[in-house]
C-alpha cells in the first residue's frame, strides 16, 4: 500500500517508452489512450509477480507502479506524507493523465482498469488494484471484487485507461 517518493513534483506520466502515447483499439491487449498504458502487458506482469499470492504484503501501490512502469503506463507518484505515498490518493492523478473516471461502479471490469479505495477505518492508506484475467491483482490476487475490506465496503473509485 505505500511506495517510497521518487520526486514528489512528479505524477503518472503519459508518454510510453518511445516517448509517444499509444492507440487504443478497445481490444483490451493494445496500448490505452494518452495513458500510454499497455493493459495486456501490465495484466500480465501483475499476474505473473502477483497472482499466487493469496493475502496482502501491504504492498499494492509498488505493485501497480511497476506493472505501470513495465508496460509503458509511466509512474504513479500520489499523494502522501513525509516519504511514502498513499494508494488512496491516486485518483486525480489518473484523470489527470488520460483515464476516465468510472464512478463508484464498475460492472463490467475491462483488463487495465483501476480501483482507487481511500483511506478508510480498515487502511489510513487506502487500496489500489488493477483488473486482469484473473481478475483484481495489486500485491495480491483478490479475485472478482477489487476492494479487499470486508463488509459494509468503503467506497471506491474505478478509473480506465
Amino acid at each position: 500500500i505505500l511506495a517510497t517518493k521518487a520526486d514528489p513534483s512528479a505524477g503518472l506520466t503519459s508518454a510510453g517508452p518511445d516517448g509517444t502515447g499509444g492507440a487504443n483499439d478497445g481490444s483490451g491487449s493494445a496500448a490505452g489512450g494518452s495513458s500510454g498504458l499497455d493493459k495486456a502487458k501490465a495484466a500480465s506482469f501483475l499476474i505473473s509477480h502477483y497472482g499466487g499470492n493469496n493475502s496482502s504484503g501491504h504492498g499494492c501501490l509498488a505493485a501497480i507502479q511497476l506493472a505501470l512502469q513495465a508496460s509503458g503506463g509511466g509512474s504513479l507518484l500520489c499523494p502522501g506524507q513525509g516519504v511514502h505515498h498513499w494508494a488512496g490518493t491516486c485518483g486525480p492523478l489518473l484523470t489527470g493523465k488520460g483515464y476516465s473516471s468510472l464512478g463508484g461502479s464498475d460492472q463490467s471490469p475491462q483488463v487495465g482498469d483501476i480501483i482507487v479505495v481511500p483511506g478508510n477505518k480498515y487502511s489510513a492508506i487506502g487500496h489500489i488494484a488493477m483488473y486482469t484475467p484473473s481478475g483484481w491483482i495489486s500485491d495480491f490476487a483478490q479475485g472478482v471484487n477489487g476492494n479487499p475490506y470486508p463488509s459494509p465496503k468503503p467506497p471506491a473509485q474505478y478509473y480506465r485507461p
